[in-house]
């Protein structure tokens, strides 16, 4: 898995830059050294890619044997991950699905985006 590039506005900490815009740039200062929760977060974002990708018919590699926070909590709920997008596939009338893609919101915060490509 590759190294993912945080947004300086980023979504998942968007409660933090609303209510303390200038510590943005203060926090730049510092490393980011993640977490545990941040690193199970990627693992599960990682096994929900593959499922829904097994799911659809796309090739993927199964990631579990490399995974560090993988256990029966995280394999139920990527399994109805993957079983609920498949159902809102299957309602749609002609989807088109993409899976774990870089979104660009910066027209409406400067520098946004989520970065999720592999």
């Amino acid at each position: 898995m590759t190294e993912k590039k945080h947004a300086l506005l980023g979504a998942s900490s968007s409660e933090h830059w609303l209510n303390c815009p200038p510590s943005l740039r203060l926090c730049e200062n510092f490393p980011d050294s993640g977490s545990n929760y941040a690193a199970e977060g990627t693992d599960a974002h990682e096994l929900c890619e593959h499922k829904l990708k097994s799911a659809l018919g796309i090739p993927t590699v199964d990631p579990t044997p490399d995974l560090a926070h993988y256990n029966s909590e995280m394999e139920d709920c990527t399994n109805e991950y993957a079983a609920y997008i498949l159902e809102i596939v299957e309602a749609a009338q002609s989807p088109e699905v993409l899976i774990e893609q870089r979104v660009d919101y910066s027209r409406w915060a400067t520098e946004g985006f989520v970065s999720l490509s592999r």
